[in-house]
């Protein structure tokens, strides 16, 4: 996540071409630097910046996965994990085919973001900072069949998210950048209200008598309203997109487990995030191409065919990563 500790080394070198150095104005040193850093955080809009975290860890079709993020800079590390449970449903059709339908998201996402700053030659003053986002996201909406084979399903969203962070620091001023930076990067909360919609394309096609062809397109946009901030500066609102496109393929095996029927699964997908969010995460897109098998137990859970194991390869422009794990099937 670029923009959350890259403004720390410079405004720290700002404050010592400019701050006294006598005793008597020590403290002016930790006053000035806690300035010139929310200052630092008003201008790159560093609370625009953990949105984008929100929002990944939020939106439905970004995968369970670890994202090793490659670093143009030197000296930076940043890896970010994601885990989602995805439930939707789709209710029997009201009226000319209409069926309603409603969705619930439960998020998580880690982001480890390392700096390091050479404010003293031959020694370098290092920030490891995480961040925790949880988040809940819930849509209704309908499914809308336009001609055979292909639906539209509008969806109104709304959740909230909860991100908390802190950060260590170890060098020449780490003491006076941890005391500076508490409540931006370290001893941070920040409580963000998610609204927003999306348009989902589906299309599923049988081909042969047993193997099925699912294709989605789906373009979210969110408004996120920062609140209740650990400081004021990160109180910020910004609009969102994400659009994702996946298609599945699956047929029977002759495998039973636990004497139920299988099917193997293939499917690739796509993951797009338009404006300023690549600032943020250090990437704004990435393929994935994964596959598994799927236990057939619609006796299980009302709503739910089954549960699936998978696992995948992501790959993408500054980006790369894995995603292995089990997925309930609907």
């Amino acid at each position: 996540m670029t923009r959350l500790t890259t403004e720390f080394g410079g405004a720290l070198l700002v404050v010592l071409m400019l701050s006294p150095t006598t005793e008597a104005v020590a403290q002016s040193l930790e006053d000035a630097l806690r300035q010139t850093l929310r200052e630092a955080a008003k201008a790159s809009k560093l609370g625009n910046a953990f949105q984008s975290l929100s929002i990944f860890g939020a939106t439905p079709g970004v995968s369970t996965a670890v994202f090793d993020v490659d670093q143009k800079e030197p000296n930076t590390d940043f890896a970010l994990r994601t885990a989602k449970l995805p439930l939707s449903h789709e209710f029997a059709p009201v009226i000319a085919g209409i069926r309603p339908y409603g969705e619930l998201t439960l998020g998580y996402a880690h982001a480890d973001d390392k700096e390091a700053f050479d404010l003293v030659p031959g020694e370098a003053t290092r920030i490891n900072a995480d961040f925790d986002t949880y988040s809940a996201l819930a849509g209704i909406g309908a499914t809308i069949p336009i001609v055979p084979h292909l639906s539209l399903r509008p969806i109104f969203l709304a959740g909230y998210s909860r991100i908390t962070g802190d950060a260590r620091f170890k060098g020449p001023f780490a003491e006076d950048l941890k005391a500076a930076s508490s409540s931006l990067i370290s001893d941070l909360t920040i409580n963000t209200l998610l609204l927003g919609g999306a348009l989902q394309a589906r299309s599923a096609w049988r081909l042969g008598e047993s193997i099925e062809l699912v294709a989605d397109a789906r373009y979210n946009h969110f408004y996120a309203r920062n609140f209740d901030a650990s400081d004021s500066v990160l109180e910020t609102a910004d609009d969102f997109g994400v659009f994702n496109t996946r298609a599945e393929v699956d047929g029977p095996t002759p495998l039973t487990i636990f004497g139920r029927a299988t099917r193997w699964i293939g499917f690739a997908g796509y993951t797009y995030l338009p404006g300023d969010q690549k600032d943020a995460l250090g990437f704004d897109s990435f393929f994935e191409l994964g596959g598994g098998v799927a236990i057939i137990y619609p006796e299980f859970v009302d709503g739910v065919s089954g549960l699936s194991v998978r696992a995948s390869l992501i790959v993408g422009e500054d980006v790369d990563g894995w995603s292995a794990g089990l997925s309930l099937e609907f």
